[in-house]
């Protein structure tokens, strides 16, 4: 058979061949699949454009050079302008937009956790100017989302399907003119619902708790990551074992979810039932049975 419709001919192609090594048993997935928590979605908290830096030194990166404060329901970011975006959460997600412009512009996105702050000072690890993205604790992770204008001066939606991002605030730059609006992040995760609360008189307690909580959103991501932000995106033993009493706590969607990452342990288990530091094994699972982890 050839795709020739779509102008592809697989009349070269060889037939796949069966690999009988696999003595396992195939189960369906038990838990809860990754979701969108609609609930938890998130509009901008703030979003301002800039053009340029200043009052860059030899010790400092300098601080941006703002051009307007913006509105979420439409704002023109011209060539050569930044946009940053502030979500106001720290979360593992996808950034949902509309844009506008001419077919053809390259509108690219890129995701972070913090802004470079002050005035971008070396001594303080900041890795450019004071307001801009700070990426450095990304390592090789590039979390950028390039979208490219299909049609002339129509308004267009659009939110990445095959990935997600650890991220509060994005910075938004174009090859030409645009005109964006309706941002906001869809949030990621594997707990599927809350069950535990704590209100307290204090304000500062009550966001201990809600940190830890949304740490969890963030983590629980079909395997119990330790970031879900830069170029790694592993199970973690012993980060797990610290917070899954918490976690239990917070969502009895957590047990389910813990039961599978459990299976995930087994099946990395080596022949002497040994532990690796991760499940399921990848690049960082290579040691077995070290303390604290397996």
């Amino acid at each position: 058979m050839s795709f020739t419709k779509f102008g592809f001919s697989d009349t070269d192609w060889n037939f796949a061949k069966v690999c009988h090594a696999f003595d396992g048993t195939v189960e369906s997935m038990h838990g809860v699949p990754v979701q969108i928590r609609k609930d938890l979605s998130r509009i901008p908290e703030r979003i301002y454009t800039y053009c340029g830096i200043k009052d860059e030194t030899d010790t400092q990166h300098g601080e941006v050079d703002n051009v307007a404060c913006c509105r979420n329901d439409g704002f023109l970011l011209k060539k050569g302008q930044t946009a940053i975006v502030d979500l106001g959460q720290n979360a593992a997600g996808r950034e949902e937009f509309a844009v506008r412009g001419k077919a053809g512009t390259r509108v690219v996105l890129r995701h972070g956790e913090m802004l470079n702050d002050r005035k971008g000072e070396f001594s303080r690890g900041n890795d450019g100017a004071g307001g801009s993205l700070y990426v450095a604790n990304l390592r090789k992770a590039s979390a950028t989302t390039t979208y490219i204008i299909g049609k002339d001066d129509e308004t267009e939606r659009y939110s990445p399907t095959f990935t997600f991002y650890g991220f509060r605030y994005l910075s938004v730059t174009a090859d030409d003119d645009v005109y964006l609006s309706q941002i906001k992040m869809q949030v990621l995760t594997s707990v599927s619902y809350d069950s535990g609360h704590i209100v307290t008189g204090n304000s500062l307690v009550n966001r201990l708790f809600e940190n830890g909580r949304w740490g969890m959103y963030s983590n629980y991501l079909s395997i119990p990551t330790d970031c879900p932000q830069r170029d790694e995106r592993a199970g973690w033993t012993a980060d797990t074992q610290v917070f899954a009493t918490t976690a239990l706590y917070y969502s009895t969607a957590a047990q389910t979810f813990l039961e599978k990452w459990i299976q995930d342990l087994r099946d990395s288990q080596a022949s002497d039932g040994r532990y690796p530091s991760v499940a399921p094994r990848g690049r960082f699972g290579k040691e077995l049975g070290t303390v604290g982890w397996s």
